[in-house]
């Protein structure tokens, strides 16, 4: 294995070396500078703790607020939910029959007439709030289209919509949901309470069939309807808003609202959650971006409040995640009830997270210097020709071991390589290059570190050495592989 290393590509590997330790530096500076972390729960997971708990709605989203959650996230609303929080009268085309036969009275829905009954379709009608049922019935016409949806009654307004009012039971997620259970829109009264009481908003919606620009625009026609801020967007579903040819339109209208979008981590931890126009997006709202972890529901059952506490502070730090989705537990742990269980849960993260140098806020989305706001952090291309020149010089002294090649062959064949991967980075897939280098590198510079060991052995002719001498040779030794190695990192 003794050999002695081309000096010129010695010298490139020193000057690639050189940049990729400034590139990390530059890189280094943005995670300083962007290192807000926010912490988010969903309004109805608050909400469902509430009724658990017996407890005043808004007495439980302050605690939450004082216990460190500065984010909500709110989901498109649906007929069922606004009708069991009393915002809407809803009945079933079957509910009104039922009635009929057994001649008893429904209220402001005995102004339907008979001929307007039937089995698969709902009825809506307002109670105290005008502008809820103004609301759903333009969300009615935009979700389902105007064919479907009719007025039966103008005093008291009665909206009947076509379609099935089966529920599906909490968890079924593979069927097709009917009326009552699918999403309309953005609901301006939550918007509105959860700002008020001083928390950001992430809102969730859910992608429509055949996707119109008009019904994108009306998800930023309801926020500014609510008058509140909304800081970030985190798609709902197995689609982006948008998907498959709406998605730059979305895009356009987050960059005109300085809205980030927010990007749920698999649960493999290796890339994004399976949304379909997920990467698009991104690169249409030009990389304003936060990335988020949340501990899957399965797994959360399975876990204690302190299995589920350790995870948070490490996955901040070590994959960048800037939005903690954080979703309660609903079995009291530790002799407490299940508010103060989540309570201290909240508190403990937010202390953790605090003591690994972060702050909270508004997530973090990784921009550059820029006078204008907001710039994605993405290095020039030709920063990495000194590194790709080395990797390629890296390379060719691994191949020159094997099969001994001279001084002129290493410099032909370095040349090659360095031509070929320049042109896959800059006219080619430049992602895929990078993780071909990456992974050259990764390979070949361990085993010239460990060549470069053998070599000193092979020099070492002395069979005498004190302890004290040994031990510093091991420990010198080592070192040095280590940093030969880490070379190539």
């Amino acid at each position: 294995m003794k050999s002695r290393y081309n000096p010129l590509l010695l010298a490139v590997i020193v000057i690639g070396l050189v940049c990729a330790l400034w590139l990390n530096v530059a890189r280094h500076d943005v995670e300083q500078k962007n290192n807000t972390v926010e912490m988010a729960m969903e309004y109805e997971g608050l909400r469902k703790l509430a009724a658990l708990q017996g407890l005043p709605e808004e007495d439980v989203l302050r605690q939450f607020k004082d216990a460190g959650i500065n984010s909500l996230m709110i989901f498109d609303t649906t007929l069922e939910r606004l009708t069991k929080n009393g915002e809407l009268r809803t009945v079933t085309g079957g509910e009104l029959r039922q009635a009929a036969a057994l001649g008893s009275g429904m209220g402001v829905f005995a102004n339907v007439g008979a001929g307007d009954v039937e089995e698969n379709a709902a009825y809506v009608a307002a109670t105290d709030k005008q502008s809820v049922l103004d609301d759903v019935e333009q969300d009615l016409c935009l979700r389902y289209g105007a064919d479907r949806v009719k007025v039966v009654s103008e005093n008291p307004r009665i909206i009947k919509i076509k379609g099935s009012t089966t529920l599906l039971p909490d968890g079924k997620y593979d069927e097709p949901q009917g009326l009552l259970q699918a999403p309309l829109g953005l609901p301006v009264q939550d918007m509105r309470k959860v700002a008020a009481l001083g928390f950001k908003i992430i809102v969730r919606p859910q992608n429509y069939v055949d996707v119109t620009d008009e019904q994108i625009d009306s998800i930023f026609a309801r926020i500014k309807e609510a008058g509140v801020p909304v800081d970030a967007l985190m798609p709902c579903g197995t689609e982006v808003v948008g998907y498959p040819n709406k998605m730059q339109h979305l895009g356009e209208r987050m960059k005109e609202n300085n809205m980030t979008l927010v990007m749920l981590e698999h649960y493999t931890q290796l890339q994004f959650a399976k949304i379909d126009g997920l990467l698009p997006l991104a690169e249409f709202n030009d990389y304003k971006a936060a990335r988020s972890y949340v501990i899957d529901p399965t797994e959360q059952k399975k876990i204690s409040v302190g299995e589920a506490l350790r995870r948070w502070a490490l996955t901040d730090e070590e994959r960048n995640i800037r939005v903690n989705y954080i979703r309660p537990f609903l079995m009291p742990e530790g002799g407490q009830d299940i508010m103060k269980t989540n309570l201290k849960y909240v508190r403990d993260i937010k202390a953790s997270v605090e003591a690994r140098g972060y702050t909270i806020g508004e997530a973090g989305v990784f921009s550059a210097e820029n006078k204008d706001g907001f710039a994605p952090y993405f290095p020039a291309k030709v920063n990495f020709i000194p590194i790709v020149l080395a990797i390629a010089a890296g390379v060719v002294l691994y191949l020159a071991l094997l099969f001994n090649l001279g001084g002129k062959q290493q410099i032909a064949l370095w040349a090659i390589f360095s031509a070929g991967a320049l042109a896959l980075l800059f006219i080619g897939r430049g992602l895929f290059t990078r993780q071909l280098l990456a992974l050259a590198a990764a390979s070949v510079f361990p085993v010239l570190s460990m060549n470069v060991i053998f070599n000193i052995w092979d020099k070492n002719t002395s069979d005498k050495h004190s302890l004290l001498a040994i031990c510093w040779n091991g420990i010198w030794q080592l070192a040095l592989a280590i940093a030969l190695s880490l070379v190539g990192a």
